[in-house]
């Protein structure tokens, strides 16, 4: 699969579909996306909220919950 590596909700989709097929090396993908985060506010509060709509239609999905909970270490 392909990625747009220079944004980090890419990196972050990537990861949850990592996860959800069990895959390795979703932490890697949060780490960098975190990094770049890092560099500007405004998109880091877009992730997050992108991550939090995904909450709000599925708030049992333990996924983003934990991808969630890497971001903000």
């Amino acid at each position: 699969m392909k990625i747009d590596g220079y944004h980090p909700q890419a990196r972050i989709n990537y990861a949850l579909a990592m996860l959800a097929n069990k895959k390795t090396g979703v932490r890697e993908q949060v780490e960098l996306a975190a990094q770049m985060m890092s560099f500007d506010q405004e998109i880091a509060a877009g992730v997050m909220e992108s991550l939090d709509d995904g909450l709000e239609r599925k708030p049992d999905w333990r996924d983003i919950e934990r991808i969630k909970k890497w971001l903000t270490e």
